[in-house]
């Protein structure tokens, strides 16, 4: 969470809440569920549907899905909860491929495999939804007002995910619906691309850790240039990932990957 005079309980800092973009680096958070693990995230991308179907998946048959707490107040989740409970309360025919559980289900991973769309709201200030949209292939719909997303500075977000402000909450369905295929596929590729650098266990073809490296660098190259002249910071963006990409091959340890070892070009 980065905004001015936020008077959240517990926030002390009023020039810019809980993030310096500009000093700290926001990481994505690890998925503890053990009932949504990423367990065969890179056989999805990688090898079954997406590798072998066009990035197409006829199994997303639901246009957005979310289940867990709503809450009241603005403060959690920004309110983003609570204004979609009201849209779709007030909609006279909720639509068929839409589905807002409050609370837990053990339909939750099948949610997760069955949407275009998974709802990524905050929480108290930060949320796992986007990770956990991600490692089920499902496209995240982010709605977190003035949050800064796990690498941000040099992950392209607009390749594999839809941001959407609160106040566009009223009209999601439609805008939603304004998707085509040729829209989603591109995502899907885009999601397939980065995936890895949203989980950190290894087992499950993890380079979180790798990502985290290459943003640290980032920084020490950018306290270099401030230095020395000639560096380009969205050169050394693009050298970071192709760096990070060419080090997964593509693939886990047993498709000619790196096996976790960070390579850097320059």
């Amino acid at each position: 969470m980065q905004k001015k005079q936020l008077e959240w309980p517990h926030i002390d800092n009023r020039d810019y809440a809980c993030v310096q973009v500009k000093r700290d680096i926001v990481v994505p958070p690890n998925n503890p569920f053990f009932d949504v693990l990423p367990t065969d995230t890179v056989a999805y991308y990688e090898v079954h549907w997406l590798a072998t179907n066009g990035f197409h998946d006829g199994n997303r048959t639901m246009l957005f899905t979310f289940a867990g707490g709503v809450g009241e107040g603005t403060e959690y989740s920004g309110g983003v909860r609570q204004a979609i409970r009201r849209m779709l309360n007030a909609t006279v025919s909720r639509p068929s491929d839409v589905m807002f559980y409050e609370g837990r289900t053990p339909a939750y991973r099948s949610m997760l495999r069955t949407s275009k769309f998974c709802i990524a709201p905050y929480g108290h200030g930060w949320g796992i939804r986007v990770v956990q949209a991600i490692e089920h292939g499902c496209i995240p719909l982010v709605i977190q007002d003035s949050v800064y997303q796990a690498f941000e500075d040099f992950l392209p977000y607009e390749d594999f995910s839809v941001r959407m402000p609160l106040a566009d909450v009223p009209n999601m369905i439609e805008l939603l619906r304004q998707y085509d295929e040729a829209e989603l596929v591109r995502l899907r590729q885009g999601m397939a691309r980065y995936f890895r650098a949203f989980i950190w266990d290894r087992q499950y073809g993890g380079r979180a850790y790798e990502w985290t490296l290459s943003a640290l660098q980032r920084r020490v190259d950018a306290a270099q240039a401030r230095h020395f002249t000639g560096r380009e910071a969205g050169a050394e963006a693009a050298v970071s990932r192709r760096a990070l990409l060419r080090g997964s091959g593509g693939g886990g340890e047993d498709e000619g990957g790196s096996g976790g070892e960070w390579v850097d070009e320059r």
